[in-house]
């Protein structure tokens, strides 16, 4: 593993086989978000069940890595597919010949028809423990 996207996160309960983490999603102004008033630091805590392979324990900190290429396959599934489905959807609709408010609105039709193909994909996707690597901190 090259480059690695990493997270940290808390083990909250663990047996022999498995641990689950609380993990706190990074904000994505690197922390300063008082100078920002995004209301990126609002975002809610993630719960991940991964393989303790390492003797996790309650409160043992942890580090999460994940190949950077899988991370940037997801980012472009979650936000380059509804992009590419608007798009298309208002291009064929106006190549078809129909106004450009209709082909507006089929465009947004075709990005909700992509975020539940993205809900489908997501949901086959749950276990994603081995793309991860948890070391303990």
């Amino acid at each position: 593993m090259v480059e690695a996207a990493k997270q940290y996160g808390l083990v909250l309960k663990s047996d022999p086989n498995k641990a689950t983490l609380l993990v706190s999603r990074m904000s994505a102004c690197g922390g300063s978000c008082e100078s920002c008033g995004a209301a990126c630091a609002e975002s809610k805590p993630e719960y991940i069940e991964v393989l303790n392979t390492q003797d996790l324990k309650p409160g043992d900190r942890v580090e999460l890595l994940m190949d950077a290429k899988t991370v940037l396959k997801f980012i472009s599934l979650v936000y380059g597919m509804p992009l590419i489905f608007l798009i298309t959807g208002v291009i064929i609709s106006l190549s078809l010949g129909f106004s450009q408010m209709l082909s507006v609105g089929l465009g947004f039709v075709m990005m909700i028809i992509s975020y539940l193909i993205i809900k489908k994909i997501d949901s086959k996707f749950k276990n994603m423990e081995k793309n991860l690597v948890v070391k303990k901190i």
